[in-house]
């Protein structure tokens, strides 16, 4: 099955979650492929019936403003976004989950902060449901603690913000493990791998597992994720430093023979080798920035960074009023077609994973 789908744009801000409360990551159920045990929705997921679910709303377009006297938001984002997932061939329930929430925290100076992410689970769909359903708000919570302790700062510059950014996402996940593993019966092996771009001027992207994030930068592709495989020699050192184990099956490295990846989310049973602890870089924004890709490994194991930024800069260069997939605002129905070919791309490539694309246009494109 393949769904793709456009959202709106929610500029509320999600109500603090309490520090005591165990909280992941998570997203909106609305905005995103359903959850775990959501009825009719899980039982299409789980048809062998290859049906296309097509839903558009109006345009996810975000711009920036003045925010009462004397307070001017310190960089402008316009753009718009979508979404595709195609469950895999040998699935029977998607276990791919995305978050889109544009304007879900303004940060100390008024600037807004839009979140993008994608959960790939593994074992099972729980942990990356919770990943879809909290963790915007739990990034919100930390964000609002970050943001009051930069405003005590007698110094407070870039290098001490970006300090404060990066706590609030890495505590984040801390919370986002803990609230996954709570969710996965005991005795099982069950968690997700977590992408996560927060766009606020610079661009900051927190990677966990093998998802990746790319930018289309002048037409060039420039990852801004690394995947966390046991072909990192720094993670190999790591994962056997902590007394893990890691076999070779049909040329696949895994760790305790069971995952390929070196870093999750919700995992109690392959600790202390695969942690939560997510890699952070940000990233200046350019006038030549063109889109961003975020995906799930199904797309990245058979294609390239550079064959999927051409792909779909294609898709939004392509200026035809004959879009064929969905109606809705012109900018967003590109964002929509270039995700769904990416889908369907990788798929005629021979992926067999489940597949999980978001495009965000960061140019508007008359």
């Amino acid at each position: 099955m393949l769904c793709c789908f456009g959202t709106p744009a929610r500029s509320a801000q999600p109500a603090p979650l309490p520090r005591d409360q165990s909280v992941v990551m998570a997203s909106n159920s609305a905005n995103n492929f359903p959850a775990a045990g959501e009825g009719g929705a899980d039982r299409a997921l789980g048809s062998q019936q290859r049906r296309v679910r097509r839903r558009c709303r109006r345009s996810a377009q975000v711009t920036e403003e003045r925010e009462g006297p004397g307070v001017v938001l310190a960089a402008r984002w316009r753009g718009a976004y979508g979404a595709a997932g195609m469950l895999g061939s040998y699935r029977t329930i998607m276990e791919e989950k995305v978050s889109l929430h544009p304007s879900f925290f303004t940060w100390a100076d008024g600037s807004r902060m839009h979140l993008f992410a994608v959960f790939d689970g593994h074992g099972g769909p729980e942990v990356s449901a919770l990943c879809r359903d909290h963790m915007h708000a739990i990034l919100a919570d930390e964000l609002a603690r970050a943001a009051a302790a930069y405003r005590k700062e007698d110094q407070q510059d870039e290098e001490a913000e970006h300090r404060a950014w990066k706590a609030a996402l890495t505590r984040s996940f801390v919370r986002a493990d803990e609230l996954g593993a709570s969710g996965v019966p005991r005795g099982t092996i069950g968690g997700s791998t977590a992408v996560v771009a927060l766009l606020v001027r610079g661009r900051i992207m927190a990677n966990c597992g093998d998802s990746r994030t790319v930018l289309c930068r002048a037409r060039r592709a420039v990852p801004l994720s690394e995947d966390h495989r046991l072909d990192r020699p720094e993670e190999m050192a790591r994962v056997t430093a902590a007394g893990g184990v890691v076999f070779n099956y049909g040329g696949v490295l895994r760790v305790q023979g069971i995952l390929a990846k070196t870093r999750a989310l919700g995992h109690t049973l392959l600790k202390p080798e695969v942690i939560c602890e997510p890699e952070i870089t940000i990233t200046a924004r350019s006038e030549d920035d063109d889109f961003m890709i975020l995906a799930s490994d199904g797309l990245w194991d058979v294609m390239s960074n550079q064959v999927a930024c051409s792909a779909a800069w294609k898709c939004l260069e392509d200026k035809s009023s004959n879009v064929g997939i969905v109606v809705g605002h012109e900018e967003e129905v590109r964002c929509i077609r270039a995700a769904f070919e990416l889908t369907n791309l990788a798929f005629r490539m021979h992926s067999r994973d489940d597949i999980c694309v978001v495009v965000i246009d960061l140019k508007m494109r008359g």
